[in-house]
């Protein structure tokens, strides 16, 4: 492969309430479904507003990422949501 990584962080313009994980770009969702793929371990970084939005390109799903980082502002239902997914969610102050 052309890519390694021992650890990957990634943006996301948007997580759908089903999991999913959008980018609007379609050359920078190629790149984020591979390195979720390749990393040993990746981390997706989405604030609040980024949640229950989708886009063109959807490139994995919270079930494939081991750490996901988002903000207080989502709300406890959506997070609720989200945790089905078995994914460790860390939420932080803005």
């Amino acid at each position: 492969e052309l890519f390694s990584a021992d650890l990957a962080f990634q943006g996301a313009e948007g997580v759908g309430t089903d999991g999913s994980i959008y980018n609007t770009d379609l050359r920078l969702a190629r790149v984020d479904r591979l390195m979720l793929r390749l990393a040993r371990q990746s981390c997706l970084l989405a604030d609040h507003s980024k949640i229950g939005v989708t886009g063109l390109a959807r490139c994995g799903s919270l079930a494939e990422v081991d750490v996901f980082i988002t903000d207080t502002g989502v709300p406890a239902a959506a997070l609720r949501r989200l945790a089905r997914f078995k994914t460790k969610i860390v939420t932080v102050r803005p």
